[in-house]
């Protein structure tokens, strides 16, 4: 199972990918953004508003190639353990 971690601007210092889950009308969604000093590598980046899961999924992907860190931001949704597990 994927682990995630909590986004806290305070603990980032190296390059990664965030993953900002939101509540729509079509249920929780997701965009997801990357650290300035992080090159997009010509990948392409999946569209705001995307399933959460599917991003939650990319993310993971994207950073296991990458050997990045991936943070989650939660807005008005709770978190669905189906996702993987969320850490501080």
């Amino acid at each position: 199972m994927k682990t995630f971690r909590r986004f806290d601007a305070t603990l980032t210092g190296n390059p990664y990918v965030l993953v900002s889950i939101y509540h729509s009308s079509h249920g929780p969604r997701a965009a997801i953004s990357k650290s300035e000093d992080l090159a997009d590598g010509g990948y392409s980046w999946p569209d705001p508003g995307c399933d959460a899961k599917a991003a939650l999924d990319w993310a993971a992907n994207y950073a296991g190639i990458n050997a990045i860190d991936v943070y989650v931001q939660i807005n008005g949704v709770e978190w669905d353990p189906n996702w993987g597990n969320l850490t501080d």
